[in-house]
């Protein structure tokens, strides 16, 4: 018997827009955003610990601002997951990359104590935007601008707190 005539050859194809594939896709697009918020409000605890146990050391109002803003960040990150549809114009779509934009903001200008720790915030919150604009079918371009303005804003705010900062107290 000939083995190639009688091979049975068993494969799953599996179209994009599957409901299995598109449920995967969905679950880790959940996945990713609580990912990043468990780091963003993680850290935002720690640091805040670490920095209040120090004696005669003010946390206001920098550190604070920022570690509130970072926790801030991640609940809105994980609220943009959680409230998106299948719309294609959803707002809730642009607002995971505005998270991400502020968050590299973050990290930039947090690259010696903070920042290193919200890298892995930020790809978990970009991959679950791709995730969800491949899911609805979005174009990326657009977030990618949403994504630079959250960027630009957020680093502009944190520049003027910490210019500002000694005034405050």
């Amino acid at each position: 018997m000939n083995l190639a005539k009688c091979r049975v050859c068993f494969t799953i194809k599996l179209r994009m827009d599957s409901p299995l594939v598109v449920s995967v896709r969905r679950i880790a697009e959940w996945l990713l955003a609580t990912v990043g918020a468990a780091v963003c409000i993680g850290i935002a605890i720690l640091f805040w610990l670490e920095q209040s146990s120090f004696p005669g050391a003010s946390l206001w109002p920098l550190p604070a601002l920022v570690l509130i803003e970072v926790a801030f960040l991640g609940l809105a990150g994980i609220s943009a997951v959680v409230l998106i549809g299948d719309e294609r114009t959803s707002q809730w779509g642009s607002l995971i990359w505005a998270v991400s934009g502020g968050l590299t903001a973050l990290t930039v200008i947090g690259g010696f104590s903070i920042g290193p720790l919200l890298v892995w915030a930020v790809l978990a919150f970009v991959l679950a935007g791709v995730l969800i604009d491949w899911r609805i079918g979005r174009k990326i371009l657009y977030d990618l601008g949403i994504f630079t303005l959250g960027t630009v804003c957020n680093a502009a705010i944190l520049l003027l707190l910490i210019v500002t900062a000694g005034t405050l107290r």
